[in-house]
């Protein structure tokens, strides 16, 4: 994906009747499966962010990014920043979060299994050991498609969900969702490496 490209995502909500299900489907037709992912993800409450940014630590098969999402879940115009940092380096990580006053959040695991499918990238996902679970559904755009490409690629990605016999989150479902998942991450602190000045 180059700078100019837009990432676009789409998420059902699945049951662990589903996961099972729809790994099975995507082996047994012609899925490639990329990934077998395992991340604890490290969500920030930091008091001077405002909503439509998060803050985050990703630790993914060992190895530890940092990562800004800018804008609401679902914006067309929504940016990812992230900077990986090598194995190992999640303590280090939250430590330098902690010494610029970020030092609290929600912690969580998460199970995927990432399958390229039909040019597409699906994330059959199992949150917190299958306690909640989404498929999510990615491609790109160029920055400057228009209003008319940008429907027809949703068109294209709502075609796999409704082959796999999934039904699209609504923005509403999907925030309630997501509430939901905060309200069962485990609360993490980092005490600051900076002591008080004197």
């Amino acid at each position: 994906m180059s700078a100019a490209d837009i990432e676009v995502e789409l998420r059902a909500p699945l049951t662990r009747d589903d996961v099972v299900r729809i790994n099975a489907y995507l082996e047994q037709n012609g899925a490639t499966l990329k990934e077998d992912r395992e991340r604890t993800n490290y969500l920030y409450d930091c008091d001077d962010f405002s909503s439509g940014r998060d803050l985050r630590v990703k630790e993914t098969n060992g190895v530890t990014k940092l990562s800004l999402k800018i804008g609401g879940w679902g914006d067309v115009d929504r940016e990812e920043i992230e900077w990986e940092l090598g194995e190992g380096e999640t303590q280090k990580a939250l430590r330098f979060l902690a010494a610029t006053g970020c030092v609290s959040g929600k912690s969580s695991q998460q199970h995927a299994m990432i399958w390229d499918y039909k040019g597409y990238e699906l994330a059959v996902v199992e949150w917190n050991g299958g306690d909640m679970n989404y498929l999510e559904i990615e491609s790109i755009y160029p920055l400057g498609a228009t209003e008319e490409q940008r429907e027809q690629l949703h068109e294209a990605m709502r075609a796999v969900f409704k082959e796999l016999e999934v039904n699209e989150f609504t923005t509403e479902a999907y925030e309630a969702f997501l509430d939901e998942m905060s309200g069962k991450g485990v609360v993490f602190s980092v005490e600051s490496p900076l002591r008080p000045q004197s």
